[in-house]
């Protein structure tokens, strides 16, 4: 009845066809969050060089034997505080475009996964130096989990510098083009993540007296295991 009707048949073949209004995706909080993380990292530079310096001394001390530099860093609270805020931003724009990248995340809650991402990166942290400290206070041992933490924290800050222009590539760059990308950030990961390791069994490994095995079990109960457990309580929430 319809296709016979006088009106159907004098209308045209685009106005017989159903619209369908596409609604795009507002993507401009990404180029205004990767200008905030820029200017705030630019700020940190300008304000504190000497932290700066001192910060890539240490990272590349392996023997960790420059005391007196990194007292000096653990005295400077306001650009350490300032560099973690920035790795929280660097690392959770990473784990938001990664997770956009293999579909995880839908295009009408953008901000919500990516505030996701920040806020499980700050519970896990915080989570994790509270406990730190609490195991440091209970064995008697506030020194070495002083300076575990710090080295944790300190890894942390060269990741996020790592990790911010890989985040931008991937935020641009098609499907194809950002696999590359992912595969390198996910490989500096690792060796970041071993490199902490080391660096943690050679200050700590004389004044624990504990071999390879007995420190990896440690690190296992102290980091990931809490880690595990609060990502699930996490996801389970949200």
């Amino acid at each position: 009845y319809i296709i016979e009707h006088p009106y159907y048949k004098a209308m045209s073949k685009a106005e017989r066809l159903p619209s369908l209004v596409r609604t795009r995706p507002d993507t401009d909080w990404i180029f205004y969050l990767f200008v905030f993380c820029l200017i705030f990292l630019a700020l940190i530079r300008l304000a504190f060089p000497k932290y700066f310096q001192d910060l890539f001394r240490v990272f590349f001390n392996s023997s960790l034997r420059q005391k007196q530099i990194r007292e000096q860093l653990i005295q400077e609270p306001l650009p350490s505080l300032m560099l973690n805020i920035f790795f929280v931003f660097s690392a959770g724009g990473f784990l938001y475009f990664l997770a956009r990248h293999y579909g995880f995340t839908k295009p009408y809650n953008q901000w919500l996964a990516f505030g996701f991402c920040i806020l499980l990166l700050i519970a896990v942290y915080l989570v994790k130096f509270i406990f730190l400290r609490f195991m440091g206070w209970i064995f008697g041992k506030q020194a070495e989990a002083e300076t575990y933490t710090f080295i944790v924290f300190m890894i942390n800050k060269i990741a996020g510098l790592v990790l911010l222009p890989l985040s931008i590539v991937m935020a641009f760059a098609n499907y194809q083009d950002a696999q590359p990308v992912i595969n390198l950030g996910i490989f500096l990961l690792i060796i970041l993540l071993v490199y902490r390791l080391v660096r943690s069994y050679g200050a700590l490994h004389k004044s624990l007296k504990i071999n390879q095995l007995h420190f990896i079990l440690l690190i296992f109960a102290i980091d990931v295991l809490p880690t595990m457990l609060l990502y699930k309580v996490l996801i389970k929430l949200f």
